[in-house]
């Protein structure tokens, strides 16, 4: 039984909901920085947000797509059930390598200056 028809099971559906439907807005950009830390956090997040937009552009046809060809919305809903289990393996997988560079002490390391190639031009000279 893939939907609930019992009003306990649909409260507990909504609570799920609910918390998954806040977190892409507020996990996304607290686990960007957790994962990459804050050097060049704006060009990862961006890039995290773009595949944000993607998926909520794709999947909301996919959706209808999937009642027209099925005349259910269960397979798109377990393809969702699915994709957020992968996703939270994926995160927990992404923690297990930040901690090997950690140890390694490649993470979050500040970019290295690059030297001048001209010399800047002031008033003083």
């Amino acid at each position: 039984m893939l939907f609930p028809t019992t009003t306990p099971l649909i409260l507990v559906g909504g609570v799920f909901f609910g918390f998954i439907s806040a977190s892409i807005t507020t996990l996304a950009p607290a686990l960007t920085t957790a994962l990459f830390g804050t050097r060049d956090y704006s060009r990862i997040y961006s890039s995290v947000s773009v595949g944000l937009a993607v998926a909520s552009i794709v999947a909301l046809p996919g959706y209808g797509y999937v009642l027209d060809f099925t005349g259910s919305y269960t397979p798109a809903m377990i393809a969702v059930i699915v994709l957020l289990v992968m996703n939270m393996l994926f995160v927990v997988l992404a923690f297990r390598d930040k901690d090997v560079l950690v140890k390694q002490g490649t993470w979050d390391r500040p970019a290295p200056l690059e030297p001048l190639k001209e010399p800047i031009q002031t008033e003083l000279n």
